[in-house]
Parts: C-alpha cells; sequence; structure tokens
C-alpha cells in the first residue's frame, strides 16, 4: 500500500479548493463503512489507475482466477474500488480527519469513539495538535451533551448510550494527558461545566471517570481549580442540588458502590481543598464540606482499600496542619479562620455540641461592664492558657 498513500498523499498536497479544505475527505452518510458513500475525487491518468489497481488486487487478495476478469471494468469503476479502499486503511489507521468526519456525522458512534481512544492514548503530539486544529474536541464536547441526556432516559437506549458516553470520557482523559490536550480543553468554558454534569447519569463507571477529570482538573491550575469550583456551582443550579458539593459527599455515604468512584470522589474532595496556596481558601473550602457532614460520611465508609485510607489521611493530616499554621499565627485579625478552625476540630473530635455550648455562654459576658466583662475575659483567657 506505499505506493498508493504515497500517490494519494501527492495528489492531497493540490487537491484543495478555496476554502483550503481537502477534496479527499470523505463526506459520511451510511451507517457501515462498507456502505459508505464518499465524494470521489478526479480519478489519474489510466497507466497511474492502473498500477493502482494491480496493487488494489493483491493488497485485498483478489483471486488470480478473478483478476482477468476485473481489470476489464471501466475506469471510473476501477478508481472508485481504489479510493474506497485508500478510505478503509487510512480510517482504520486513524487519521484525525477521518475521526472528526465521522464524529461529526455522528458515524457509528461507540465504535468510532473506542477507536479514537486508542489513536490519542498512543498519538504522537503532532496528530493531536491537527486534531485539535480540525476542532475535533468541540465535536467531542457535543456528543457528551447528546449522550448525557440519553444515558438518564428510563428506555433500553440508555445503557447503550451510558457505554458510548463512558467511552466518550475517556476520550476526553486521554486527550488530557499531555500539556497541549488540557491546555485546549481549558480554553472552551463549557467543557469543564458539561463534563461535571455527568454526574447526575446513573452509569456509576461514568461518575468515576468523571470525578477523575475534575480532580486533574483542578489539580492542574489554579484556573483549573476555578473552572472546577465554577462548574460545580453549574451543577448544582441545574440540576436542583441542596448544596454545593453534596452529590460528592452523597457518593461517599452510599453503599454497594465501587471503592474506584468513592476513591476518585474522595480524591476530588482534597484536590478541591488542598491545590489553593492561600491558607484562607483552604479553611474556606474545607468548611463548605464540613458543613454537609463530610467527616461522618469519611467515618462511615470503614474501607481497607489502601488508596481510600491514603485520602483518608490526606484530608485529616492537611486539615490538622493547617488548624496548627493557625494556631501559631500571630495574625489577630484572622478572627474567622481561628473559628472556622476550633469548629473543624470540633466536628472531628465530635465536640462540636460542646464548643458550640461554649460560644453560647461567652455571649453572656456582659459587654456594657467593663470591669466585669474585663475581668472574665482575663479569667477565661488565664484558664484556656494554663
Amino acid at each position: 500500500a506505499a505506493a498508493m498513500k504515497r500517490f494519494f498523499k501527492r495528489r492531497s498536497s493540490k487537491a484543495v479548493d478555496e476554502s483550503g479544505s481537502s477534496k479527499f475527505i470523505p463526506t459520511i452518510k451510511r451507517e457501515s463503512f462498507n456502505m459508505l458513500k464518499v465524494d470521489i475525487p478526479t480519478r489519474p491518468p489510466e497507466d497511474v489507475l492502473d498500477e493502482q489497481f494491480e496493487e488494489f488486487m493483491e493488497e485485498t487478495s483478489i483471486p488470480l482466477e478473478r483478476r482477468g476478469e476485473m481489470r476489464l471494468l471501466d475506469p471510473d469503476r476501477k478508481w472508485t474500488l481504489v479510493y474506497t479502499e485508500f478510505l478503509r486503511q487510512e480510517y482504520e489507521g486513524g487519521l484525525p480527519e477521518t475521526f472528526v468526519t465521522l464524529l461529526r456525522e455522528r458515524h457509528d458512534v461507540y465504535n468510532t469513539l473506542e477507536s479514537l481512544r486508542v489513536s490519542l492514548t498512543s498519538c504522537p503530539l503532532s496528530w493531536l495538535v491537527k486534531f485539535i486544529e480540525l476542532e475535533g474536541l468541540p465535536i467531542l464536547l457535543e456528543i457528551v451533551d447528546s449522550l448525557r441526556e440519553s444515558a438518564k432516559e428510563d428506555t433500553d437506549n440508555a445503557f447503550v448510550a451510558g457505554e458510548s458516553l463512558l467511552e466518550c470520557l475517556r476520550c476526553i482523559k486521554a486527550f488530557m494527558n499531555n500539556r497541549p490536550g488540557l491546555e485546549a480543553l481549558l480554553t472552551y468554558p463549557s467543557a469543564i461545566r458539561l463534563v461535571a454534569r455527568c454526574l447526575d447519569v446513573p452509569h456509576w463507571l461514568c461518575k468515576r471517570d468523571v470525578t477523575q477529570l475534575l480532580a486533574a482538573v483542578t489539580l492542574y491550575s489554579a484556573e483549573g481549580h476555578a473552572l472546577v469550583i465554577d462548574a460545580m456551582d453549574y451543577y448544582r443550579i441545574m440540576e436542583n442540588e441542596p448544596a454545593r458539593f453534596s452529590h460528592l459527599v452523597d457518593i461517599l455515604s452510599l453503599s454497594g458502590i465501587s471503592n474506584d468512584l468513592k476513591r476518585n470522589t474522595l480524591a476530588l474532595i482534597n484536590a478541591l481543598i488542598c491545590s489553593p496556596n492561600e491558607l484562607e481558601k483552604r479553611v474556606r473550602m474545607r468548611d463548605a464540606f464540613l458543613n454537609l457532614d463530610v467527616l461522618e460520611s469519611i467515618e462511615g465508609m470503614q474501607s481497607e482499600d489502601p488508596d481510600i485510607i491514603t485520602q483518608m489521611d490526606v484530608f485529616n493530616e492537611v486539615m490538622e496542619n493547617d488548624n496548627m499554621e493557625i494556631a501559631e499565627g500571630d495574625d489577630l485579625e484572622e478572627v474567622d479562620l481561628i473559628f472556622q478552625a476550633i469548629r473543624s476540630q470540633a466536628l472531628a473530635s465530635g465536640n462540636y455540641p460542646r464548643i458550640m455550648g461554649v460560644f453560647q455562654h461567652l455571649l453572656h459576658i456582659p459587654p456594657s461592664e467593663e470591669t466585669q466583662g474585663l475581668k472574665m475575659w482575663e479569667h477565661l483567657e488565664d484558664r484556656v492558657i494554663k
């Protein structure tokens, strides 16, 4: 097939119309490759065609006794057979142009996505860049949105849609495995929102991959962290979630689901909390999860999975380190941080009702009687320090 490929490469370099698009990209209109209708370009001179046709018969293992008969075919028929075989080989080889065309036409979606995932996993950087230039990513995102809706429906097609959605998410994950792919994804404002909304799909493998994708974006950069926060806010609005992140915390409390999903969900929670460099942002983000009783959910998991145990340890250790940093600080203006740290410790130790009782009693210290009030505060400080 080398000569055939060289021939088409020479021709395709010239066969570009005024709009800049190649005439050799097929227009797909049927349900299987063998039935594809394509726009056939002008056939080459007969001597070149005869050479290509002989190679075609050799490549496709046409029986020797039939070749004489086939050589009598008219030139246009020969050219159609040669060109169709070329397209088939390029389809199996996985050109970015071919995949974009197949995705745009929604041709055999599951198998196309599966083949694309394989190509994205092993492709050189130039292949990925070409796929990006051809606007392959926004087409993928459109398919995500369409399949997500279908996967939620109570129909026989929901399972098939869920499997195709899973392949689409895996394509995006493979797409993000290098910097150009991840950077390209972040340029589409709706991309992370579309991925996050797949959390509402019943297919647990989709949920597993979504949490993994969101964690990767969160850890990548401050921009990625902000985009995931925005996506979770959007998810809360669109899905009528009682509070932001409540679905993530609910996953930790569910019984009978995969450890992979729980591990990825807890890893996402840790990424959201731990990524910011600023202590205040970490404390406030953690407080949002503490308000949802995430500690009870974590403690209730009782998992022996080493990866889950690691994520549980990360949550507790970072919380302890942040609380220690606050306690050892000398910035007396960070009153809110101090109260949040006390609250976190109280929740973690089960002493939250006692802490609230102490705070309520502190409100009874008379503010108007300066002398008595001052003595009470001094007494409390002395007792606590000792």
